[in-house]
């Protein structure tokens, strides 16, 4: 585990079924890596 965490800022986006266009949402998320993020990520937009 690293000292210092980072600070993330994620442009996330995708095609919601029933939806003509893309919706996009920004997550912010503090962790050691990316990857570890990814579950809070899927959490935050269950629809995509």
């Amino acid at each position: 585990m690293n000292k210092f965490m980072k600070l993330y800022m994620i442009m996330l986006g995708c095609k919601p079924e029933g939806r003509l266009t893309e919706q996009h949402d920004i997550f912010f998320g503090i962790g050691n890596s990316l990857k570890e993020l990814i579950p809070s990520m899927k959490n935050l937009w269950k629809e995509a």
